[in-house]
């Protein structure tokens, strides 16, 4: 039988269900004569197992009637499984919090991408980390990608990007590491086989990128990201999609292929024709276009 006490939080560990039931009446009676009460509200109860579903004759009571019993627990912030190796929903549960922590970085397309990505560490990679240490060597592929995401977001909005851009061309436009990898360095984490599964699979997608990217002007300038620069979107976004689908005659989002035509010169239209287009549009119309339209 084993006590875990923590401020007003008391958790009960036993392997024998008669003992652990034992040990809620001594705690009842206790907190009684210390005139104290049990939050029934707020007590749970969540059996170890490797799957399946919780036998009838698993019940415990306290004086109030029988305690519900959960499969998934959260303690001290970390939403612990009835398997103790699936820490998927603890993962949703992070990311979501990271979610809100990252509105409260207000216009971050407005700031330096350095003190934007400062910022990101500060306020948000603590919030979606938390725990990382506890639970990193049952973490999935999955587990990595879901938290990979909160990283990729914010990275969208400083530099004023669709939600649907590829993440791996946001990494490269700002120069920041992996948020899994930025993890495991700070952490000093050991490399486990999900850890490399998730590397290869982002290096795979790494090298499908078109070379011609690094020709664009958002990586033979660096103006754009500076404090307040008002071409950011417009530099970032060209890099991103070249503002093809606002020149194609298929009016909408689509990636480029042999027979893409520009509908304004009539020549082949490839992801940066907006560059060489004779029509010499410049890019801040195109950003307006509105693909349908």
């Amino acid at each position: 039988m084993t006590s875990i006490c923590y401020a007003d939080d008391l958790v009960l560990l036993s392997t024998s269900r008669f003992h652990l039931q034992q040990a809620l009446h001594t705690l009842q009676k206790e907190v009684t004569q210390l005139g104290l009460e049990i939050n029934h509200q707020k007590t749970e109860a969540m059996k170890f197992r490797r799957g399946g579903r919780t036998a009838k004759r698993d019940e415990l009571f306290l004086a109030t009637g029988p305690i519900p019993f959960v499969n998934h627990f959260p303690y001290l912030g970390i939403l612990i499984p009835y398997n103790a190796t699936s820490f998927g929903k603890h993962i949703q549960s992070r990311a979501r919090k990271a979610l809100i922590a990252m509105d409260t970085i207000q216009k971050p397309w407005k700031l330096s991408l350095k003190t934007a990505l400062q910022l990101f560490t500060l306020n948000v990679a603590s919030v979606a980390a938390y725990g990382i240490e506890v639970i990193w060597n049952d973490l999935k592929v999955h587990d990595m990608v879901a938290l990979e995401k909160v990283k990729s977001t914010y990275l969208k909005r400083v530099l004023c990007l669709h939600t649907s851009s590829k993440n791996r061309l946001t990494y490269l436009l700002s120069s920041a590491d992996l948020f899994m990898e930025e993890l495991r360095k700070r952490f000093s984490l050991p490399e486990t086989t999900a850890y490399r599964d998730f590397i290869v699979q982002q290096e795979l997608k790494f090298s499908e990128i078109d070379p011609k990217l690094y020709e664009t002007p958002a990586f033979s300038q660096d103006g754009w990201k500076g404090i307040n620069n008002e071409n950011r979107h417009l530099v970032t976004r060209f890099a991103v999609h070249g503002f093809h689908h606002c020149l194609c005659i298929e009016r909408r989002y689509h990636q480029p292929c042999d027979t893409c035509l520009c509908r304004l010169c009539g020549q082949r239209c490839e992801l940066y024709h907006a560059s060489t287009c004779p029509s010499g549009t410049p890019l801040h119309k195109l950003a307006a276009f509105k693909a349908g339209g």
